[in-house]
């Protein structure tokens, strides 16, 4: 809640009120991206998937943003937004 001169008051929502998202890039052949690409389509944002964080920890997320950019011929980068999600 927003008040005058800048103060706002803030309160955690919830059991897990600390949620964590990773920017990823992956550079691969064309092929390889086109996988990716496609898991994530099938995913369309809403069904969650299991990976592994940067400590090797499993972590159920979620990817709504993600993008495909031709490097070259045979190469592409993926860039995808996965953010944590807490299922039952």
């Amino acid at each position: 809640m927003q008040f005058g001169d800048g103060y706002e008051q803030r309160r955690n929502d919830g059991l897990n009120p600390i949620l964590q998202s990773w920017t990823l890039g992956f550079q691969r052949s064309k092929p390889d991206i086109q996988q990716i690409d496609d898991f994530l389509t099938d995913k369309a944002g809403i069904t969650s998937f299991s990976w592994l964080d940067l400590d090797d920890k499993p972590v159920r997320v979620k990817c709504a943003k993600w993008s495909v950019v031709e490097v070259d011929r045979n190469i592409a980068r993926l860039m995808a937004v996965f953010e944590q999600v807490f299922e039952p």
